[in-house]
């Protein structure tokens, strides 16, 4: 038996997902699933390709952020004068959290989704080897030295610390989108077989 979409009063079909339920040993119709796990028959389970692929857009974002962080805003730190670096930073801080908050913590929660639909892939693991990276070094380098450069102020030489070892955070996310990259096209070799 299969359940379809009800149709619209306009004559157009309603956007929900359809579910084919299959036939009971019985050979009796039925509306329940001869098994238990009806979620990973539904049609609404993401396939690891999709998920994959959520993940490298996430991560090009994140990447082209990083290099931008890298490359133009914490070298501008050193610009700022002493007087005005206290308010440039907390600006700064307060703006970036809204935009790298979220994106970070999406691609974090992808690359544990993606883990658990796929345990045995080893480049669902350099791909979640490489989150883990970028997440210890903004929890116990970056966090740190912008808390230190907030309370104490302009002080060059974190400056320079923050964006030395920012590297490691610009490293993993260009890595980690190269590695997305072979296997979004390694997926879609395998759907074209």
């Amino acid at each position: 038996m299969k359940v379809t979409p009800p149709e619209h009063p306009a004559g157009n079909t309603l956007l929900v997902p359809s579910l084919d339920v299959g036939t009971p040993p019985n050979g009796k119709d039925t509306i329940a699933p001869r098994g238990a796990d009806l979620f990973a028959r539904s049609r609404m389970r993401p396939a690891v390709p999709t998920l994959v692929l959520a993940q490298l857009v996430l991560a090009s974002f994140l990447c082209g952020l990083i290099w931008v962080v890298q490359g133009v805003l914490y070298p501008l730190f050193g610009l700022v004068g002493s007087a005005d670096f206290g308010a440039f930073h907390t600006a700064e801080m307060n703006r970036i959290s809204w935009i790298v908050a979220p994106v970070m913590s999406a691609e974090l929660a992808l690359t544990v989704w993606v883990l658990v639909l796929a345990p045995r892939e080893p480049l669902a693991w350099a791909a979640a080897g490489l989150v883990a990276l970028a997440w210890v070094s903004t929890g116990w380098l970056q966090v740190p030295l912008h808390q230190q450069l907030a309370a104490a102020g302009f002080d060059a030489e974190r400056i320079d610390r923050l964006t030395s070892t920012n590297w490691l955070r610009t490293a993993a996310w260009t890595v980690r989108v190269g590695l997305l990259i072979v296997w979004t096209r390694k997926l879609g070799r395998r759907a074209d077989r």
